[in-house]
């Protein structure tokens, strides 16, 4: 978010948005008209102020140590005067990996996080919303029912993929919202299904 000059003035991520539709969602029997309406408000009451940055002499290993423990999925890149340059994020670094032929030596098992917050496939958007609200995470493992330790992921839904489904209900192409309709779809009918994995013994590139 950046002002007439293009300097910044503070930054908005999915993340940021999710929280405000948790707030929402939490409150009983709202209609989607209603919680369409509720989230027609100003960037600048959501967005985080005094946003983390970078700048574009800062080295590869700073940047990743930012992103790591400010749980970011990206940063400005800004100059002295604050003004935008552009965005780094986790993608570029992990693409940026990706290009070399030469293993890590680090195998995923050593950087993976074991407490995975997972969601049943029944369960509706809310529910979704605020797990990653509260937990702080952009991505749930969707799990067949009753079978969060030994069932097989049948999907994964991302922060992504739970606002396209809000841009969806809300979109004028569709008429808008309808008066009798609620968050309650499964999120089994907007999942993206084909789960791509690795291997815990695989090489992190």
């Amino acid at each position: 978010v950046v002002d007439e000059k293009g300097r910044i003035m503070g930054m908005i991520s999915a993340q940021d948005i999710i929280d405000s539709l948790n707030l929402v969602l939490s409150k009983p029997d709202l209609m989607s008209k209603q919680v369409i309406e509720s989230l027609e408000i100003p960037v600048e009451r959501i967005m985080v102020y005094n946003s983390i940055c970078v700048e574009p002499g800062d080295g590869l290993l700073e940047i990743t140590k930012k992103l790591t423990f400010h749980n970011l999925g990206g940063m400005p890149v800004v100059d002295e005067q604050g003004v935008v340059h552009g965005i780094i994020t986790l993608r570029d670094i992990v693409g940026l990996m990706g290009t070399s032929s030469d293993e890590v030596g680090v195998p995923v098992s050593e950087i993976l996080n074991p407490n995975v917050i997972t969601i049943e496939q029944d369960e509706y958007l809310s529910t979704a919303v605020r797990l990653m609200s509260e937990h702080r995470i952009r991505r749930l493992p969707v799990v067949p029912d009753n079978d969060h330790k030994t069932g097989v992921p049948k999907g994964i839904l991302s922060n992504k993929d739970a606002l396209g489904h809000l841009v969806k209900v809300a979109s004028p192409s569709t008429g808008g919202p309808k008066p009798d309709t609620r968050f309650d779809t499964p999120l089994s009918d907007f999942m993206t299904r084909e789960v791509m994995t690795v291997s815990q013994d695989d090489d992190i590139r």
